[in-house]
């Protein structure tokens, strides 16, 4: 039993998980105590509730940006998420079945990167496209995420599209590999969000439908004679 003047044990390890997930109820658990004490102490020593007021307020500045720490310690195995408490504060919290989570935003992440159509990535995830554009207004790290994963579905795209009007040209010797789930209307759909976004700025929006459809066939006329002609300057 410690001392008046002899800080707890517990002590250091609770407030560095405070620290860094904002949440008592977990900070406890990775210092391995219950909750009701830290809150027994922090009642009984003024400079320990400073000390915890300083170690809440730096984790919800971390968290604010909308990212788990990897080490935060949580006793449970259940997926991690950043939410408002009960009080209103940002806090990590273990989610249960359906709820988002680091496994779900993985999932959504690699869908969209695959396709570049935010509809088709929410449906595999089974959550609607306005809840999804709800979440990127709310947290910078996931709307800062979200335009990564579109640029990279982009240049993807492109470069499949290439790559294929290339292996029509001539018999590749091995050729050129095709990547999945691409198609030449999914590419031009994620060039037209990415030339939208470059626009406003880097603020993503729908695609102005007053704008003429885009033909297919001449897209693919133009990528196969830009391939041609890299082709012949090859040759000389």
């Amino acid at each position: 039993m410690p001392s008046k003047t002899t800080p707890p044990e517990w002590r250091r390890a609770f407030l560095r998980a405070l620290g860094r997930c904002a949440n008592v109820r977990e900070a406890a658990r990775a210092a391995g105590i219950d909750h009701a004490t830290a809150y027994q102490y922090r009642k009984s020593n003024p400079h320990f509730a400073r000390l915890w007021e300083d170690a809440l307020a730096s984790g919800r500045a971390a968290l604010a940006a909308g990212r788990v720490p990897e080490d935060v310690a949580l006793e449970d195995a259940r997926p991690r998420t950043i939410r408002s408490s009960r009080s209103g504060k940002t806090c990590v919290m273990a989610t249960g079945a359906g709820r988002w989570n680091e496994t779900v935003e993985e999932a959504f992440f690699t869908r969209l990167a695959e396709t570049g159509n935010v509809r088709e990535a929410a449906r595999a995830i089974g959550m609607s496209t306005t809840a999804l554009y709800n979440r990127r207004k709310i947290w910078p790290a996931f709307d800062k995420c979200w335009d990564e994963v579109v640029t990279l579905a982009t240049e993807r795209l492109a470069l499949s599209l290439l790559t294929s009007a290339n292996n029509l040209l001539e018999q590749q010797e091995p050729p050129l590999p095709e990547f999945a789930d691409m198609s030449v209307d999914q590419a031009i759909r994620v060039a037209q969000l990415y030339e939208a976004r470059l626009r406003q700025n880097g603020r993503l929006r729908r695609y102005d439908r007053k704008r003429p459809p885009v033909d297919v066939e001449k897209v693919k006329e133009e990528i196969i004679e830009k391939c041609e002609r890299m082709a012949q300057a090859a040759q000389k």
